[in-house]
């Protein structure tokens, strides 16, 4: 029931904005089924069939020559998969890899991947040691560095913790240097030609445990190293409205335009232009006019006249992008940059170091004599380690009194592994514990000196890590973890002896050096005034597009970690904005298309009823208040700097619970808006860093049908609150920094750059009426006219039908939400989501109508499957009337099921509709969702339930030139009552083909009791459940694009 796994993935499409998303290709060129199933608690449920699996051995063996084993829930119980690899090396695979021999965490999709990615880049890595150790004396000896910076002897090494050896050994550099300049924490610069990597080192790294390289997610310790897009190949371009430097690199081949083979102006030229490199310390002779000529032409096609600043834009746009990486590995783990000593090395990393320092508020930097090889130089440096773990996934207060003993048994067992690895004098190098708080997903390590001190530890590391006091919930213990190494190492080299043009340091007048053993150590003397040079505007422009797309990013990574709740840190259903002083939408974090358009309307209508003072955030949930549907709660919070508004900024959350009359709040069958849940109109819950818990409480637990589970509603809230605070303190920084006035007039420009490109689209369009109408499944219609005049349109919805009965009623946010995603579509660019996208566009909506329906009447009417199901099929009607793209699945496929104790919601993939360039791809979110799906693991190991299959839906795509993308279908089996409500469209009308291509295949549920009766449901179900009752649904198609030929 899984083998399409890898294909399936999470669900999400990488560009939110793409209308024809698509995802990698697998690396496994195929995968087959094996009748065999564990339960969560790692217990038999179906025996593994070794009769068939032989006879698919048999036949895979023509094909594959590597295979991987990966069974549900093998983390509990590797019997079967132990069984199954061992039959498939019997049939003679050349290797065999078992995904949680690999890997024994919990998490069955990102498990399978990386037994994938090992199974991949195994041989690679096999032959390119064996070559090398083929060459070499003493080749019994080879030993390469892994990505946790760590020696490990050839025969023991495994590819997946290969990924990130060579950042590493930079990073091992880093430590040396940092010690032999009396350096207790430092953060380290590595600068190349393509990309910059930031690691962070306070006598010890940290870690992550999950890495994504290209298209391969492993799951290896690595070193917590932040890449970025920008070294000295990155390319300086224009985009008709602003400057960049990056993503793109111009590579080796043809490579910056100083090479002379026709390339693009790169940092590498801007560099060589301001002479902060010299063109004699070059390997090769550089065409320096060829560079001049390229500026040249830059500043032609951006209207820029001074050329010396343009070149400093340049470089002030590539040194903000670096100073960002460097506090994703300190800010948001709670340190502070300022606290640190920048280490700078790499081809370039001393070039840019002391500017980068300036705008973090780093005071001393380090350029070491080997800086140019210092990753070389940290290979030498490194010694061999191993490393030992045990999954404990147990409460503290339960496993407190066995950690002492189970350490004693990992410290024997990473010693012994050491010593069988060739450590000559083994040593332990650290103890880590792996905590969270029970049910939530983002871990904290611990170094442990005393068990006996986790549970303060852990409170205290929450406190630096999230910013405010870690909620009276119990902690788990995920993993621990012993690492022992070597205790010998080599020394440093000498550096007087290495070559000095390895590298290059740049050392504006505001900084002085000192020479010392092994390189300079360099200090600020004085404020450079970076922040009050004059830019062009181009410049301006690109700065702080990317600081303020970098604070909702920062609000958005703030909200996933700290929250409890499933539907926030794992399926990601949120989204983080910033506003002007106006309300108006500004810019967003890379988030849920259905929230990000409302929430500027939100904002505006909740402080005009009610005003927000400095420090003040308000909640309201109300769609009378540009609310969506009742589970999503927004807060507001005003920034303010020296007394004057500056802009707010906003977070929307999914709350899987919060009362109405079915548990999980989104009940198909409400009437009524107070039948949906708690209704919240703008209410102050805080005036500093904490909610007003008693209030909050009081709200949640009030009403005709009060929230079921408050305390969750309070901790995710604080978690919204934690994220607006970082917004608003980034927001007031650079108000401090930049002042008020260039605050004001940047945030204007934004939205004047999103209008300057909506006219151009639009002005490119042939002048004319278009329009369509769609058939929502009980009959409703939904109409648009989309007029177009030169740069100037009216979208009008006359025709769409009344207030609806049920809840399928949305509201002017969501309408304006759809709009705008669509209209991004349109425009095709990459650019922030604002309102000013919607200043050429007259918008008429009719009044009472199921997109505006009057919330001043009694009872109000429902909207929960406004925000879900009208959106999309308005959405789809928008792109039919543009004649983009065929219908996707048109529905979020809303699921939920609880009890009192608990409740559970999520959104199923289905199929994406093709468009003239593209079939649809298959088993994504469209369009106004892109939530995760939660792991297969993870749903069995937190909720009573099995979930039997997740697959592809074959066929389920509509014909066309362009095929449509197939729909999924998921089987649960539930192991204690609950109460199930599902939500959907496209049961009765199918999703409609374009330009001559096939309908996609309208969806279908139904239950299976345990005699095997089956009972189709509708597209909107609430029923009672019982042990051993099955739930199938099946998500529709997209349709298709073109005519068969």
């Amino acid at each position: 029931g899984f083998e399409d796994i890898l294909e399936l993935g999470d669900g999400t499409r990488q560009d939110l904005f793409a209308l024809d998303p698509s995802r990698p290709r697998p690396l496994a060129a195929f995968s087959l089924p094996v009748p065999e199933r564990m339960s969560a608690k790692g217990k038999p449920v179906y025996a593994l069939d070794s009769d068939e699996l032989r006879v698919a051995a048999f036949h895979a063996k023509e094909d594959a020559d590597v295979a991987v084993v990966s069974f549900l829930n093998a983390w509990a119980n590797d019997e079967h998969e132990a069984i199954a690899a061992a039959l498939l090396k019997e049939a003679g695979f050349a290797k065999v890899v078992s995904a949680t021999r690999e890997s024994p965490e919990l998490g069955f999709l990102r498990r399978t991947e990386n037994a994938v990615a090992e199974a991949a880049i195994a041989p690679l890595i096999r032959d390119y040691i064996d070559s090398m150790a083929a060459e070499l004396e003493g080749a019994s000896s080879l030993s390469a560095l892994d990505s946790a910076g760590g020696l490990v002897p050839a025969k023991y090494y495994r590819a997946a913790e290969s990924l990130l050896s060579g950042p590493a050994g930079g990073a091992a550099g880093v430590a040396a240097i940092a010690q032999a300049f009396g350096e207790g924490a430092v953060l380290g610069l590595d600068m190349g030609g393509t990309s910059t990597d930031v690691v962070r080192w306070s006598n010890g790294f940290d870690y992550r445990y999950q890495t994504k390289v290209g298209d391969a997610r492993v799951l290896a310790p690595s070193l917590a190293i932040e890449t970025v897009a920008a070294g000295g190949g990155s390319i300086c371009w224009w985009d008709g409205h602003a400057l960049h430097v990056g993503p793109q690199s111009a590579g080796a081949n043809p490579g910056p335009a100083c090479y002379g083979a026709g390339g693009p102006l790169t940092l590498t030229d801007v560099n060589l232009l301001l002479r902060r490199v010299k063109a004699e310390d070059f390997s090769i002779p550089l065409a320096i006019d060829d560079a001049e000529r390229a500026l040249g032409q830059l500043m032609q096609e951006s209207g820029s006249e001074d050329r010396e600043a343009l070149l400093r834009g340049l470089v002030a746009i590539a040194d903000e992008r670096m100073a960002e990486a460097i506090r994703q590995v300190s800010l948001r783990r709670g340190y502070d940059p300022a606290d640190h000593a920048l280490i700078a090395f790499g081809g370039a990393g001393g070039v840019h170091a002391c500017a980068i320092a300036e705008l973090l508020g780093v005071s001393r930097v380090v350029f070491p004599h080997d800086a140019g090889i210092l990753s070389a130089i940290g290979l030498a440096q490194a010694t061999t380690e191993a490393s030992v773990d045990a999954s404990v996934l147990r409460t503290l207060s339960d496993a407190q009194d066995a950690l002492r003993a189970a350490f004693t048994d990992l410290e024997q067992a990473a010693i012994e592994e050491c010593t069988r690895r060739g450590a000559k004098v083994p040593r332990l190098k650290r103890k880590l514990a792996r905590l969270r708080l029970q049910g939530q997903d983002e871990t904290l390590d611990l170094d442990v000196a005393d068990t006996a001190t986790l549970r303060d530890d852990f409170a205290k590391r929450w406190q630096e890590h999230f910013g405010y006091p870690q909620p009276s919930i119990e902690p788990e213990v995920v993993m621990l973890r012993v690492i022992a190494c070597d205790e010998s190492s080599q020394a440093l080299p000498d550096g007087s002896k290495l070559n000095p043009t390895l590298a290059t340091l740049y050392l504006p007048e505001s900084w002085s050096s000192e020479q010392r053993e092994h390189g300079l150590f360099c200090t600020r003397i004085a404020d450079s005034g970076v922040a009050q040079i004059t830019r062009p505007p181009a410049v301006e422009r690109a700065l702080f597009a990317n600081r303020f797309t970098a604070i909702a990013e920062d609000m958005g990574e703030t909200l996933r970690r700290s929250s409890l709740s499933t539907n926030i840190r794992e399926r990601l259903d949120f989204s983080c904005a910033l506003l002007d002083a106006k309300g108006e939408l500004l810019v967003n974090a890379p988030h849920i298309p259905v929230h990000l358009g409302a929430l500027g309307l939100c904002v505006r209508k909740a402080v005009e009823h009610t005003p927000l003072a400095e420090g003040e955030t308000l909640l309201t949930n109300h769609p009378a208040f540009g609310g969506s549907h009742l589970p999503d709660f927004t807060l507001v919070s005003a920034a303010y700097h020296q007394g004057t508004l500056i802009g707010y900024v906003a977070s929307r959350a999914h709350h899987a619970e919060i009362g109405g009359i079915t548990p999980g709040s989104m009940p198909p069958n409400a009437t009524t808006l107070a039948e949906e849940g708690v209704v919240i109109a703008p209410t102050k819950v805080s005036t500093g860093s904490a909610l007003d818990a008693d209030l909050v409480t009081k709200i949640f637990s009030e009403g005709p049908y009060p929230s079921r589970q408050p305390q969750d509603n309070l901790a995710d809230l604080q978690a919204q609150l934690n994220a607006n605070q970082r917004g608003v303190a980034a927001l007031q920084a650079l108000a401090s920094t930049q002042g008020c006035n260039k605050l004001r007039e940047q945030m204007a420009m934004l939205a004047d750059h999103a209008e300057a490109e909506m006219r151009a689209t639009l002005a490119a369009l042939p002048d004319g009426t278009r329009d369509a109408m769609e058939e929502l499944d009980d009959g409703t219609m939904l109409c648009v006219e989309v007029m177009i005049e030169g740069d100037h349109a009216r979208v009008d919805f006359s025709g769409t039908s009344g207030v609806h009965a049920s809840n399928l009623n949305a509201t002017e946010a969501i309408v304006r939400s759809a709009l705008t995603y669509v209209l991004r579509l349109l425009v095709g660019k990459d650019l922030p989501l604002n309102e000013g996208m919607l200043r050429p566009i007259e918008i008429h909506i009719p009044s009472p109508s199921i997109l505006s329906p009057d919330f001043s009447v009694e009872p109000a009417p429902a909207v929960v499957g406004g925000n879900v199901e009208t959106s999309q099929r308005l959405v789809d009607t928008l792109l039919k009337a543009l004649g983009l793209a065929a219908a996707s699945q048109g529905t979020m496929n809303n699921l939920i099921f609880g009890n009192d104790k608990f409740s559970y919601y999520e959104t199923i993939p289905g199929g994406a509709g093709a468009s003239a360039a593209s079939h649809g791809a298959s088993a994504m979110q469209v369009h106004m969702t892109n939530t995760r799906i939660t792991d297969p693991e993870l749903l069995v190991h937190r909720y009573p339930l099995r979930l039997e299959r997740y697959g592809l839906r074959d066929d389920s795509g509509g014909e066309g030139r362009q095929r449509g993308g197939d729909g999924t279908v998921r089987e649960f089996l539930f192991l204690t009552p609950v109460t199930l409500s599902f939500l959907s469209e496209h049961r009765k009308v199918a999703p409609f083909g374009l330009d001559g291509g096939g309908a996609g295949r309208v969806g279908e549920q139904y239950i299976v009791r345990p005699g095997g009766v089956i009972e189709a449901l509708g597209g909107r179900a609430s029923l009672e459940l019982q042990i051993g009752d099955r739930f199938v649904v099946e998500t529709p198609g997209g349709g298709g694009f073109g005519e068969l030929t």
